[in-house]
């Protein structure tokens, strides 16, 4: 806290766990400003909510991508983003259990500000080793202490690695994949006491996302 600025200085979380409701404990990021005299604090909301409607009974985790999301920003004490002086480009939600509901609205708390068209998209993560991403077509403005939904996309359908059983999966279907096929890696992979075999070919495109492979021999 910078008490001459009136500002102060708080992380959005980039990775935000369920506990059973639909945003994540911790996610809901608020400032206030203490005025001496007074009894109570007037808090005032410092990010916005993206709505994902999951409509699959298999999805594991929802990964927001746009500008400057999440990361270390400073706020007045309306809540207004000042700076951001690490700014992060990924959040990532996972279920309390194994997926998220079907039917059911889940809620992504982000930094307000603007992604270029092309920058913002949303990828529901499967139980297998592909995804559903969706990717704005037009600027997107997250708006603080309030909610939006993607309403402009188009849906591609893509695979993703995301731990050991899925890269395995991979490897050994890595060269029935065309050219055009991307393939994204979503988390590190431990690969502690796993036996890979490597991928006789692969023509398509490889997103690391600067994920490690762990313990590997």
């Amino acid at each position: 806290y910078d008490a001459q600025a009136g500002t102060v200085t708080a992380a959005a979380a980039t990775a935000q766990q369920l506990a059973g409701e639909n945003v994540a404990d911790g996610a809901i990021l608020s400032v206030a400003q203490f005025e001496k005299g007074v009894e109570s604090f007037d808090f005032k909301t410092a990010v916005g909510y993206f709505r994902v409607d999951v409509t699959f009974d298999d999805i594991t985790s929802i990964i927001v991508k746009g500008a400057n999301i999440a990361g270390t920003a400073t706020f007045n004490a309306a809540g207004v983003v000042q700076s951001i002086s690490e700014g992060a480009n990924q959040v990532t939600l996972t279920p309390a259990g194994d997926t998220f509901a079907k039917d059911k609205s889940y809620y992504v708390a982000l930094l307000p500000g603007t992604s270029p068209a092309g920058e913002f998209s949303v990828m529901l993560t499967r139980a297998e080793n592909e995804a559903l991403e969706m990717t704005a077509t037009k600027a997107i403005e997250i708006p603080r202490n309030g909610g939006f939904f993607l309403a402009d996309y188009k849906l591609v359908k893509k695979l993703v690695i995301k731990d050991a059983a899925s890269l395995q999966k991979f490897l050994a279907t890595a060269h029935t994949l065309a050219a055009s096929e991307e393939v994204e890696v979503t988390a590190d992979i431990d690969l502690q006491g796993v036996e890979l075999t490597g991928a006789t070919s692969f023509a398509g495109t490889l997103v690391g996302n600067g994920h490690s492979l762990l313990n590997w021999t």
